[in-house]
């Protein structure tokens, strides 16, 4: 199931995170419960350092990419239409895992909510947990592939702007 943004700018998630943080370390006890239940489907020491893995820079802090509009994916007409998603992308992990990318984005209801890439990231998807750091920093980098991160993330989220808020349904509404 898809998930979706909304209208968010750069300065608003900057501003809704950096509540939420104490200096760059991400601390579980800091973070809402719906983004420690999002970080928690796959297995990795999210209080760890704050790392810097050659390579990330272009995903790593406050980022913003066009995503898919929600309600214009199945017509023809407007199947190019996008939105942007802004999001916070962080490196979690210890020194005995290797570091895993994920990204802090706001919720169409404006909740404060986080997704882990599976392509291009360096975690096992079977087991779904960290894999075991290398012995050597230069093997991080090529543990990561941006591009692909991109794309995951851009597949997976899509846009519903706070003027589609108005319609009778809300995307992934519980009745």
């Amino acid at each position: 199931m898809p998930r979706y943004t909304t209208n968010t700018t750069p300065q608003e998630l900057e501003e809704l995170i950096g509540a939420k943080l104490k200096g760059d370390v991400f601390s579980p006890q800091d973070l809402p419960a719906a983004v420690v239940k999002d970080l928690k489907k796959v297995s990795f020491d999210l209080g760890g350092k704050p790392l810097d893995v050659e390579g990330l820079s272009p995903v790593l802090g406050v980022q913003e990419i066009d995503v898919p509009h929600f309600l214009h994916k199945d017509k023809a007409e407007y199947r190019d239409a996008t939105g942007k998603l802004v999001f916070f992308g962080a490196l979690g992990g210890n020194e005995n895992e290797t570091p895993i990318f994920f990204i802090l984005y706001q919720n169409y209801d404006g909740a404060l909510r986080a997704y882990v890439p599976k392509q291009g990231n360096s975690w096992d998807a079977k087991k779904k947990s960290a894999k075991k750091a290398p012995a050597d920093k230069e093997g991080l980098a090529a543990a990561f592939d941006v591009e692909a991160i991109r794309k995951d993330i851009a597949s997976r989220i899509e846009f519903f702007g706070k003027a589609d808020m108005g319609l009778s349904f809300i995307p992934d509404a519980k009745l």
